[in-house]
Order: C-alpha cells, then sequence, then structure tokens
C-alpha cells in the first residue's frame, strides 16, 4: 500500500510545481513556464525521497535470530524439498514462470510509461490536471492491486488467479484505444487503474509462487534472477511502443500487448 500511496502523492506533488494553474498544451508543447518549472519539481522531489529514505532506513532493524528449541533441529534444506540455486535455474518451471512474466509484464509497465503521451492525443483527455489526477490514482491501484491480486492467489491458487489477470489485461488492452474511451474522462480513468492494478499483482503474486515452487532457503536469491524478466519487460515495453507506434499506431500496438497477455494465460496454465 505504500508503494501506490507514496505515487499518489509525489504525482500530484510534482504536477504541482511543475504545471500547478493545469496550462493546456499550445502546438503540441506545454507553454514556457511549465518547462522553466521543471527543475525546481526534480529537486523538491529529490529533496522529499532523501528525507524519507534516511527517516526510513533509521526505522529498520535486523529480524531477529529464530531459536530452536533444546532437543529439537532445524529442519533440513532436504526435509523441506527446498531446491538449491542450480537445481531452481535448471528447472523447466522457472522457465515458464520466467517467460510468462516476460509475456504479461508489458502491458502495464507500458501504460505506466505513456498513458499521459497517449491521452495528450484526445481533446477529451488532454488536461494536465486530470491526467496527474488520472497517474496518481492508478499508481495507488498499483499499492492496492498487489495486495489484492495476492490475497486472491492465497486463496484459490496461484494459476487461476493469474489467468483471471492477464484476462483483464487483455480486456483492457483491446478497449484501451476505442473512441468511447477517448471520448470518457471516467472509462479512460478506469482502465488505466486496471492496468496498473494488474502491473502490482503481476509483481506481487510471482515471489510467493517462486517461493512455493522452490522454497524459501534460496528463495531470494532464486526470485533475483526470475526478476530479471520484469527488467527486459520494461525496457521491451517502451522500446516496443515507440517504434510500433509509428508503424501500426496506438490501436496496433495495445493489440500486441492484448495478444501477449493472452499468450502468458495460456502459458501458465502449464504451471505445476
Amino acid at each position: 500500500l505504500g508503494f501506490g500511496f507514496g505515487g499518489f502523492l509525489f504525482t500530484l506533488l510534482g504536477a504541482k510545481i511543475a504545471n500547478p494553474h493545469s496550462l493546456p498544451l499550445e502546438g503540441g508543447r506545454f507553454p514556457p513556464e511549465v518547462y522553466a518549472a521543471f527543475p525546481k519539481m526534480l529537486r523538491t522531489l529529490a529533496a522529499c525521497y532523501l528525507a524519507l529514505g534516511v527517516l526510513a532506513s533509521l526505522l529498520v532493524k535486523p529480524a531477529p535470530v529464530a531459536v530452536v528449541a533444546p532437543g529439537t533441529k532445524a529442519p533440513s534444506r532436504a526435509a523441506s524439498n527446498d531446491r538449491t540455486f542450480g537445481e531452481a535455474v535448471r528447472h523447466p518451471t522457472f522457465w515458464l514462470l520466467w517467460f510468462v512474466i516476460l509475456l504479461a509484464a508489458p502491458a502495464g509497465l507500458n501504460v505506466a510509461a505513456v498513458y499521459k503521451t497517449f491521452a495528450l492525443n484526445s481533446k477529451a483527455l488532454a488536461d494536465d490536471g486530470f491526467l496527474s489526477l488520472a497517474g496518481g490514482l492508478a499508481t495507488l491501484c498499483n499499492g492496492l492491486g498487489r495486495v489484492g491480486w495476492a490475497a486472491v492467489s492465497d486463496i484459490i491458487g496461484f494459476k487461476p488467479t493469474f489467468v483471471a489477470l492477464a484476462l483483464t489485461q487483455v480486456a483492457a488492452c483491446m478497449l484501451y484505444n476505442t473512441d468511447a474511451v477517448q471520448a470518457s474522462r471516467p472509462l479512460f480513468l478506469f482502465l488505466t487503474c486496471a492496468f496498473l492494478a494488474c502491473m502490482g499483482g503481476n509483481f506481487a503474486m510471482f515471489p510467493t509462487a517462486c517461493a512455493n515452487t522452490f522454497g524459501s532457503t534460496d528463495g531470494a536469491t532464486i526470485y533475483s534472477v526470475l526478476f530479471t524478466a520484469f527488467g527486459i519487460a520494461s525496457i521491451a515495453a517502451v522500446t516496443l511502443t515507440k517504434e510500433l507506434q509509428r508503424v501500426v499506431g496506438w490501436t496496433g500496438v495495445f493489440r500486441l500487448f492484448a495478444g501477449m497477455s493472452g499468450a502468458a494465460a495460456l502459458l501458465s496454465t502449464l504451471y505445476k
């Protein structure tokens, strides 16, 4: 929740500093005073992040050492069926999860990066104040999505929850560039929030799936490699959008991400 709430507050703060009067675009550009205020916005946000980072670091403490009761033994790796790092990265399920992330994550990561640029093409949506609010609320939904999707996954399991998430992304991708959404602020806001809630769900569910599959002994190390799929997906989302938007337009871009999300849903059914 802190991740989403922080993004919500700082998105609004940044917009308030850079464009306090919600000045509109003029010939595809903001007025000069918006660009002139941009360095001040960065300095202010950097100071806030530094202060909060230092404060948070002072509150972090190491976890207490587990105490084993006399006469008992701590469970061994063999007894717990935990896999070593080497065993995990050679296991087919590890690479199944890696490719599922690679296919599913770009949809939400793409919208988080380009929703504002995308919306500025629409007269109904091209308002900096509204788009900053939409970004803030969507970021809040990112945090809520992490809690919500993870809770559902704990109840009904990873596979059905992920399939539901991926199909939600498919529907959102197919609707995002329609005339109805381009002409409606509520619909645009709803779908943008849905994208980021799904993005949060992707980040929240896979650590648990990784631990359930390979155990907790080397869980953090194993997940650090699995997480590289998110990094590659982030770069791929922006790069694909930039290159393909000029060739196939926004509709083609979102249909591609819909297909990738659908493929991720199908691939995840192989998870055991």
